[in-house]
Formats: structure tokens, C-alpha cells, sequence
């Protein structure tokens, strides 16, 4: 059986875990110009806030639930759900953060062989 203590913990890792999406949200609104959804650089702005969300709380906290004993079936259901969560937060991640250049436009991502045409 699941004792306090793990829920104690469980309720301690959250809020650190929720601190630390708070601190990257501060971090990149107010040192880092803010964020976008409209192409410009502050789109960008969105990848760390989401890679501490997705990889780090939620994929941790998902860890930690789907580690409850067998007899937890809604924990464990609960768990995948998180995950699956956590995939949606990275595929929005990979949005953010790799985009097609338009023609003509030359970006740092492209091949230093690159002709320019």
C-alpha cells in the first residue's frame, strides 16, 4: 500500500516541478523579451518553458505515478495519460522551434555549402 510519505513527496515534487515552469515563464518574459506565435524570434521564447514542462515535470511526474504498485490501475492509467499529455506538449515544442524557411531567406540553419538559390 502507498504510504503518506509518498504522497507527501509527490505533493513537494509538483510544487518544485511548478516553480520551476514559473521561474522559466518569468525568465523568458521578462529577460528574454517575451513570447510569440507569429514567426518572429520570440516564437523561439516558447521551447524552454515547454522542454522544462513536457521533459522534465511532466515526463518525471508520469514516472513517478506509472512507478505505483499494480494494484493502482487509475494511477497507472493515470500515468499514461500524463504521458500522452507530455508528447501533445512536445509536438507544440517542435512547432515552436523548427519552422520551413520561406524562399529567399537565408537562416543559420541551412548547409555552409549552401549556393543561395
Amino acid at each position: 500500500m502507498v504510504s503518506g510519505r509518498f504522497y507527501l513527496s509527490c505533493l513537494l515534487l509538483g510544487s518544485l516541478g511548478s516553480m520551476c515552469i514559473l521561474f522559466t515563464i518569468y525568465w523568458m518574459q521578462y529577460w528574454r523579451g517575451g513570447f510569440a506565435w507569429n514567426g518572429s524570434i520570440y516564437m523561439f521564447n516558447w521551447h524552454p518553458v515547454l522542454m522544462v514542462a513536457g521533459m522534465v515535470v511532466f515526463y518525471g511526474g508520469a514516472s513517478l505515478v506509472y512507478r505505483l504498485p499494480s494494484e493502482a490501475v487509475f494511477a497507472n492509467s493515470t500515468g499514461m495519460l500524463v504521458v500522452a499529455f507530455g508528447l501533445l506538449v512536445l509536438y507544440i515544442l517542435l512547432a515552436s522551434s523548427w519552422k520551413r524557411p520561406e524562399p529567399g531567406i537565408l537562416t543559420d540553419r541551412q548547409p555552409l555549402l549552401h549556393d543561395g538559390e
